[in-house]
C-alpha cells in the first residue's frame, strides 16, 4: 500500500512536472511570435504630412515618410504654379514588389490608383531606367511621376476624351525628369544625347510610347522644354492645345484584317 501511494505521488509530480514545461514552452512560443510580430507592425506604420492637405504615408522609416512628403509637395507646387490643384487627399504607399502588382498588370517602379487617390511605389526595382542604377533619387522620381498622374486625373476627371494614354506619359515623364535630381538629369540626357525633341505633336502617340517607354520619357522631356515647359503643360490641361488625332500608320485598318 505504502509503495503504491509513493508511487502515484511519483507519477502526480512527473504530470505536474510536464503541464509546466508545456505552459513554459507554450508561453516561450507565445512570446517569440508577439516578439516578431511586433517587429513586423513596427517595420510598417502611417504617418501624415504637415500642412493643410491630407496626405496619408504608409512607410517603414522617416526617411521613407520624408521622401514621399517632400514628392507631394513638389508636384503641389508645380501644378499651383500652372493654376491647378492636386487632390487635397491623397495617399503614398511604399511596398515591396512581390504580390505588389495592380490588378494583375506588371508595373515596373509603381503604380497609381484613382478611384482611392493612392500612389505605391516599389522601394526595389529589377531594372535600370535610362541606364542608372536604382537609388532614392530614381525613386523619388518615380513617385512624383505617379503622383502627377494623379493631378492630371484629377484635372481631367477622369476622361481620356481631351488627351490620351500617351499624353498622360507624357506629361508625367516630363514633370518627371524636370524635377528630378540635376545630376540624375543630366546624367540621363548625356547617356540619351541622340534623342531630339519631336518635331510634330503627332509623334506622340502609342506607337511611340510603346516601343521605347525610356526613349519616349527623353523625348517627352525634351519636347516639354522646346514648347514652353510649364505653360506647355498648363495650355494641354485647358484644352488650349489640342493634340493631332492619332493616325494609323499602316494602309490596312486594324478592322480590315480578315481572318
Amino acid at each position: 500500500m505504502f509503495l503504491m501511494q509513493k508511487l502515484a505521488r511519483t507519477r502526480l509530480l512527473f504530470v505536474k512536472r510536464d503541464v509546466v514545461a508545456a505552459a513554459t514552452c507554450t508561453a516561450l512560443v507565445g512570446c517569440v511570435l508577439l516578439f516578431f510580430l511586433g517587429v513586423a507592425v513596427a517595420a510598417e506604420q502611417e504617418g501624415r504630412c504637415t500642412g493643410p492637405s491630407e496626405v496619408a504615408v504608409v512607410y517603414e522609416d522617416a526617411s521613407e515618410l520624408d521622401a514621399a512628403c517632400r514628392a507631394v509637395a513638389d508636384v503641389r507646387g508645380y501644378f499651383a504654379g500652372i493654376g491647378l490643384e492636386v487632390p487635397s487627399k491623397l495617399a503614398v504607399h511604399f511596398a515591396d514588389r512581390a504580390g505588389a502588382d495592380y490588378k494583375g498588370h506588371a508595373t515596373a517602379h509603381g503604380y497609381f490608383d484613382p478611384l482611392r487617390s493612392l500612389v505605391v511605389i516599389y522601394r526595389l526595382s529589377d531594372t535600370e531606367p535610362w541606364k542608372q542604377s536604382w537609388s532614392p533619387h530614381l525613386l523619388g522620381s518615380f513617385m512624383r511621376h505617379e503622383i502627377v498622374h494623379l493631378a492630371v486625373w484629377e484635372v481631367l476627371q477622369g476622361s481620356s476624351r481631351q488627351l490620351r494614354r500617351e499624353w498622360h506619359e507624357f506629361i508625367a515623364y516630363a514633370l518627371q525628369l524636370d524635377m528630378m535630381n540635376p545630376d540624375l538629369r543630366q546624367r540621363i540626357l548625356t547617356a540619351y544625347a541622340d534623342i531630339d525633341p519631336a518635331k510634330d505633336l503627332a509623334e506622340i502617340n502609342e506607337f511611340s510610347y510603346g516601343m521605347n517607354p525610356q526613349v519616349f520619357a527623353v523625348m517627352a522631356f525634351k519636347t516639354y522644354r522646346h514648347r514652353g515647359a510649364a505653360e506647355f503643360v498648363r495650355r494641354l490641361l485647358n484644352a488650349e492645345i489640342i493634340p493631332p488625332p492619332f493616325s494609323y500608320p499602316f494602309a490596312v485598318q486594324p478592322h480590315e484584317v480578315q481572318r
